[in-house]
């Protein structure tokens, strides 16, 4: 499409690339990737106006910080403000609860064996298929959440480190049936993290409760009907970043319908077949173990009874039971009960069965027993069972932590002041039923106290701190015992005591001078310190005590996990926790990455990365990603070093050939080394490029998770950013991979964080210059468009914000191929989608809209009429003079820049459109913006100030009366003196439009430009502008000379003392054809007129046209 000329309708800039869908680039297809100059040689192309400001238009790559939390607290692929992080939340029904006792009141009653299973099944489901870490827990009141609770966390290791609270709003709110129910719970929950302090920095939350108010809120968050969630089944629900700030607002009436459903998982807790035998034995079994869960006191009872019986008693064991229950007044039954009942099943025996009936009952039994010889918190076989007061049963190694840490038991919540003592009736009925199982279970505690040594009860913190230091005896057994100190240290987990013990510079000083069993022990207790922290403070103070190259030296030259528990990787992973921060940690985060590298911490992980073990290629692949992080000027030097020490090729190799999490990390490693501006930026990626790192990405975009599908596109969108010859090879590079694709397939079926991570990919590969049509066609032909405008729609703000920009990008060129594709996107309904982003978007939603929706309305001919009109028809005007009014810096831009391109066109329907804009109060607006604010947006009012006036009749005239009215005139003479290039030609384009026109009306417009002082400012454009400002120059002083009389002579004479007659035959002289045609119009005019002055004139332009020839 040829540019459209100055004399008919002239747009005020064309799409820009890279820097600018909207840069307002030159007219059309000769802008330049940066919104550059356009073609001169048009017939008249404007020059291009510059980009709006950077914290709106540029595209930046994303640099990610933590991709488990959908936040992304980095900046995305856009320069975007961040985005809250994504918000999960796991509605957690308790197990199922035992009836068997009705005299319980309802909160008090416990969970049935089935329960037990349900909730430990799910607890190891959450583990295997969430990467999302919750940093809260808030439970119902009752015992059966609360034991639900216990079973999951010990099942679901990540669960340990979450903060747990217990809050009766969750049972009396939520608990019951009522018709509102739904909206009551979600309401409890919101009022429940209200008021717990640690839920404002929670991104992850686990509620347990109950039904049926879990799935009727389930149901009204996700518009998800039928939600069952049966007893022990989770329901994980996502929210899009920048969908709420607080949990408050996450959950209002305003956030229903904006939540995902992720998954519900559930263990139901069954046998997949249960005999008639079977279920006899559990009956039998589940009586003996309720009588046998009595106190240490009948138990000995028990014990003494069996003691004192005599060998020759030909009393059956039964007989003998109720004898000594008669003599104590009670009733116990033991494990020789069941001896007895065994014996009675013999009776029955086929002996042609080679087992016995008590072989086969016993057997069956053990097969059906479940986890109910287990721990219910470790989960460990129950060798040392404890019964609580409270009729709990733990085993020893548990209670010892529990008394000491909470003085309550970890299932009812019950006070306690002393660990139980073992309850050797329920030891001795284990032992019958599962001897191996015993035996095996005490050699390994044996084993473990061993090695322990003194300390394997120990719970006081500040005891095994002291112990860190002190010396006893011998060398070697000093450092054994600061071992096993370390270790204990280690198994606790108790890191604010151990701070507050002054734990840190022992262990570190452990870590840097103890043997290789002491440093283990230290650099995994290092890692529960660092990871707990929430005090930036603690983790300063570890680089401080000298921790970083205590850490760097246990990472060259220590062992795998596989000789201690620790080693390489455990410091691999705490130099990682090191250089982690944001927000408030951000300061200090950035002077221990620094650190860690000036230790020479790059090497040594990379030697880990290359030659560790799985869980050591992770955790070095981890740390490196931390400390390619963006966090200013300094990170591109600690990429750099990355880079140069070989990292690129090992993340490569880790990407290809590692396991799923190494997948994982190592693209995310990738992606923030991509991350920047400028040439090293770009050597960097085109490091990762020549490294196989296109091919590996796209391999894992096309095989991985969800997660490892949105980190991978994160890092495609920054490989594929920068300007220049090698920013475009890359581009190609992933297209010719099939990258286009994968993306679009990622941005249909994918995750929210994988459609917005999509999204801003498939807006840089389309990026660029005329070139790069070949890739936007493929965008669309892969179906990238119905996808875009599907995020459009339904997307978090994120991903509406990627897919408007994306969508302005695809139609960021000019021609017959620019244009199929704008019409492509308006039969997807990208029209309506983009306007409904621009009334009700965020701040940046809006802008990218704006953006798109000029782009949909530019070019030529009926199909670009259609568009605009299409664009009027759903209400865009309003809303882009809304946005024109009332937005931040740069949006002003973007709207009056839409505006411009909508007033385009010949014929009743660009006339119609003109009047809609100035009926809408466009022209007060546009010459609002062209007076009071400042930058690019002043250049695209002048431009549409110039479009809205041209053409005749009544209803032109008005409009330019209606310009005039509203201090036109005087707002674009300053633009005209003070404005850039772009801006000075773009105010000479609209005074000459404003002095056209019926011979009356323009007269008075002529006499208010020369009055406001237009002519001294055109005639210096005239002398010093650019090419295109001259010839803008020229034809608005031929509008100025036209008329008749007095009035019109004065103003000729006004030309003619400025010095316009010297500027036009300059332009006459030196200027390209459309120059010259212009300058010669101009000076006819000024020839004409009658009187003394008009003779004068006419010799002063023939004189000079004279010397001209």
């Amino acid at each position: 499409m040829s540019a459209p000329s100055v004399s008919s309708s002239v747009s005020c800039g064309g799409v820009g690339g890279v820097g600018g869908v909207g840069g307002v680039g030159g007219v059309g297809p000769h802008a330049s990737e940066s919104g550059g100059e356009g073609d001169a040689s048009a017939s008249p192309p404007p020059t291009p106006p510059p980009p709006p400001p950077e914290d709106h238009t540029a595209s930046p790559p994303v640099a990610e910080n933590d991709v488990d939390s959908i936040n992304m607290q980095q900046p995305h692929i856009s320069a975007q403000p961040a985005q809250t992080a994504v918000r999960t939340l796991i509605l957690l029904r308790h197990a199922k609860s035992a009836w068997d006792d009705e005299s319980l009141q309802d909160e008090h009653r416990a969970l049935a064996p089935r329960g037990v299973r349900s909730a430990a099944g799910t607890g190891k489901k959450l583990a295997q298929n969430l990467k999302h870490t919750p940093s809260l827990v808030v439970c119902s009141t009752a015992a059966r959440a609360r034991e639900t609770l216990a079973i999951v966390r010990w099942k679901w290791p990540d669960l340990l480190d979450a903060t747990v609270r217990f809050d009766d709003r969750i049972y009396d709110d939520v608990h019951g049936a009522h018709e509102q129910l739904g909206t009551t719970t979600r309401r409890a929950i919101a009022d429940a993290l209200t008021h717990i302090p640690e839920a404002a920095e929670a991104k992850c939350v686990v509620i347990i409760g109950h039904n049926f108010g879990f799935e009727q809120a389930t149901s009204e968050l996700t518009r998800v009907s039928d939600v069952q969630l049966k007893t022990g089944a989770a329901a994980v629900l996502r929210l899009p970043g920048g969908a709420a700030s607080t949990w408050g607002d996450a959950l209002t009436d305003d956030a229903c319908g904006k939540w995902q459903l992720v998954d519900v998982l559930r263990d139901s807790g069954k046998s997949s077949k249960t005999s008639k035998v079977q279920k006899e034995l559990r009956k039998k079994h589940i009586v003996i173990m309720k009588r046998a869960r009595t106190t240490v006191g009948n138990a000995e009872e028990a014990r003494d009874d069996e003691a004192a019986h005599d060998d020759d008693d030909p009393a059956s064991p039964s007989e003998r039971n109720e004898r000594v229950a008669g003599k104590n007044g009670k009733r116990t039954r033991t494990t020789v009960g069941n001896a007895e009942e065994a014996r009675d099943d013999e009776a029955v025996h086929d002996d042609d069965d080679p087992a016995s009936p008590s072989e086969r009952n016993i057997d069956t039994l053990v097969h059906s027993l479940g986890d109910i010889n287990e721990c219910d918190v470790c989960r460990h076989f129950l060798a040392e069972p404890g019964t609580a007061p409270c009729g709990h049963t733990l085993c020893r190694e548990c209670w010892l932590v529990v008394v000491h840490a909470r003085r309550k038991c970890p299932l009812c919540k019950a006070e306690m002041t002393d660990v139980p003592s073992i309850n050797f009736t329920m030891r001795e009925m284990l032992e019958c039923i599962y001897p191996k199982m015993m035996a095996d279970r005490v050699a390994e505690l044996a084993e473990k106290r061993r090695i322990r040594g003194p300390f394997h009860e120990t719970t006081d913190v500040r005891t095994l701190v002291a112990a860190l230091t002190e010396q006893v005896g011998t060398q070697e057994e000093d450092a054994t015992r600061r071992a096993q100190a370390a270790e204990r240290l280690a198994m606790l987990r108790y890191s604010d005591a151990i701070v507050a013990a002054g734990g840190v510079d022992a262990l570190v000083s452990l870590l840097r001078d103890g043997d290789i069993r002491g440093k283990c022990a230290a650099v995994r207790t290092l890692v529960h310190v660092a990871t707990d922290a929430d005090d930036e403070g603690i983790l300063d103070a570890i680089v401080a005590a000298g921790g970083v190259d205590a850490l760097l030296s246990l990472l060259r030259d220590g062992v795998e996990d596989g000789s201690y528990d620790g080693g390489k990787s455990a410091a691999a992973r705490a130099l990682g926790k090191l250089a982690s921060g944001d927000g408030a940690r951000w300061i200090g985060a950035v002077a221990r990455r620094d650190a860690i590298v000036a230790a020479g911490g790059v090497d040594a992980l990379l030697s880990l990365l290359r030659d560790g073990e799985d869980d050591g290629k992770v955790a070095a692949a981890d740390a490196l990603g931390e400390l390619a992080i963006d966090d200013g000027a300094r990170a591109d030097a600690r990429r750099d070093a990355i880079v140069a020490a070989g990292g690129v090729g090992a993340l490569v190799s880790l990407l290809r050939d590692g396991d799923d999490v190494g997948k994982f990390q190592a693209a995310r490693a990738l992606g923030n080394l991509a991350f920047g501006d400028g040439a090293r930026a770009d050597a960097r990626r085109d490091a990762i490029v020549a490294a196989g790192g296109v091919d590996a990405l796209l391999s894992l975009l096309r095989d991985g998770d969800d997660d490892d599908k949105s980190a991978t596109a994160r890092a495609l969108g920054n490989l594929a950013s920068g300007d220049g010859q090698g920013a475009e090879a890359r581009r190609d590079a992933i297209v010719a991979a099939g990258g286009v694709d994968a993306l679009v397939s990622l941005l249909r079926e994918g995750d929210d964080v994988g459609k917005d991570a999509a999204a801003g990919a498939l807006g840089i590969l389309a990026s660029g210059d005329g070139a790069r049509a070949d890739a936007r066609d493929a965008i669309v032909a892969a179906g990238g468009v119905d996808a875009l405008v599907s995020l459009l729609r339904d997307g978090d703000d994120d991903g509406k914000f990627q897919a408007a920009r994306a969508l302005g990008k695809l139609v960021s060129d000019d021609g017959a191929r620019a244009d199929a594709r704008r019409d492509a996107i308006v039969a997807a309904g990208g029209v309506d989608a983009l306007v409904s982003l621009l009334r009700d978007g965020d701040d940046d939603g809006k802008f990218q809209a704006a953006l798109a929706l000029g782009n949909l309305a530019f070019g030529d001919g009926q199909g670009a009429d259609a568009r605009r009109d299409a664009i009027v028809a759903a209400g865009g005007v309003d809303a882009l003079l809304s946005l024109l009014r009332h937005g931040l810096d740069g949006d002003e831009f973007a709207a009056a820049r839409a505006i411009c391109y909508l007033a385009l066109g010949d014929g009743q329907g660009a006339e119609a459109r003109r009047d809609a804009i100035v009926a809408a109060g466009g022209v007060d607006a546009l010459v609002s913006l062209l007076r009071d604010r400042d930058g690019v947006g002043k250049d695209a009012a002048a431009g549409a100030l110039a479009n809205l006036a041209p053409s005749v009749g009544a209803c032109a005239e008005a409009r330019s009366d209606a310009i005039v009215a509203a201090g036109g005139v005087d707002a674009l003479v300053s633009l005209l003196r003070d404005g850039d290039d772009d801006g000075k030609f773009q105010a000479a384009r609209a005074l000459a439009k404003l002095a056209s026109g019926d011979r009356a009306r323009a007269e008075a417009r002529r006499d208010a430009i020369v009055a406001a002082g237009g002519v001294d400012a055109l005639v210096s454009l005239l002398r010093d502008g650019d090419d295109v400002g001259k010839r803008a120059a020229a034809r608005a002083l031929d509008k100025l000379a036209s008329g008749d009389g007095a009035d019109a002579d004065a103003r000729r004479d006004a030309i003619v003392a400025a010095g316009g007659v010297d500027a036009l035959l300059s332009l006459l002289r030196n200027g390209s054809d459309a120059d010259k045609s212009a300058a010669d119009g101009a000076l006819g005019k000024l020839a004409l007129g009658e009187g003394a002055g008009a003779g004068a004139r006419r010799d002063a332009v023939n004189r000079w046209r004279h010397l001209a020839n």
